[in-house]
């Protein structure tokens, strides 16, 4: 007859893991120098230009979050890495725009600076937006963001 006893201590073995690799992740995330990786959305988008790994995802979810009015959207691909970003009614300037149908995206690199790129979107109905991609975590070539809002507090 088998007793209990392996059950429970192997539960109790899981549970104790467990709460090592919660801490564990609560410093990693505490200590990161931001985000490891670019937001990536479903979103009708013609890309020109050649933009760099995930840049075209990123500005997916821009459109999206901009034709959705959703301030949430807007700061998840917003670059907050070296002060915290608002999300104003200015912010959504374009989403009217972003509504309008098929936009174009150009990706123009930086010739100076390999951490920064700009994009310009035509919409469809004529407007332009000319946005800045920067890598929001220098330890991370797949960490973009647009710069957009305002700074908090400002």
């Amino acid at each position: 007859m088998l007793t209990k006893r392996p059950r429970v201590l192997g539960a109790s073995a899981l549970a104790g893991l467990l709460v090592v690799v919660v801490i564990a992740g609560f410093f990693w995330l505490r200590d990161s120098d931001g985000p490891t990786s670019v937001p990536s959305c479903s979103w009708q988008l013609r890309v020109r230009g050649h933009p760099e790994g995930g840049q075209a995802g990123l500005v997916r979810c821009y459109l999206r979050a901009l034709a959705a009015n959703s301030a949430a959207g807007l700061l998840t691909v917003a670059d907050g890495a070296n002060a915290p970003v608002r999300i104003t009614k200015a912010s959504f300037a374009h989403a009217q725009d972003a509504r309008s149908g098929l936009a174009i995206a150009t990706f123009i690199p930086n010739q100076i600076a390999s951490d920064v790129s700009d994009v310009i979107i035509v919409f469809a109905d004529g407007a332009r937006e000319s946005l800045e991609i920067d890598l929001a975590n220098p330890s991370s070539g797949r960490s973009w963001r647009l710069v957009i809002g305002s700074p908090a507090g400002q």
